[in-house]
């Protein structure tokens, strides 16, 4: 349930309560691989950047190549193209500070 509010929160960019659930989502299943990545995603664009790294140093060790699929187009989140796209891009901002 908390998988599906995030994923809800983040497509209709309502920020305050997507951190809320994302929080309850993280500590309900601190190892899934999405709870990770929409918090990576999220945190990259209120400019949490340790937030950030947090979580893609925890997806880097245990899923990295999803990580490498859903940047490269290969695993498509949301149908939605704008809601991929913002999850895609927040991605791409953090990992872009890295270098």
């Amino acid at each position: 349930m908390c998988l599906l509010l995030q994923a809800r929160f983040i497509r209709h960019r309502n920020d305050d309560k997507f951190l809320d659930w994302a929080k309850k989502a993280i500590q309900a299943a601190s190892n899934a691989t999405m709870r990770g990545i929409f918090i990576t995603a999220y945190a990259s664009e209120i400019n949490n950047n340790e937030l950030a790294e947090k979580y893609l140093h925890h997806l880097g060790t245990t899923s990295p190549n999803f990580i490498k699929d859903i940047l490269n187009d290969g695993n498509i989140v949301f149908s939605e193209k704008q809601s991929n796209e913002r999850l895609v891009n927040g991605l791409k901002i953090y990992i872009t500070t890295l270098s």
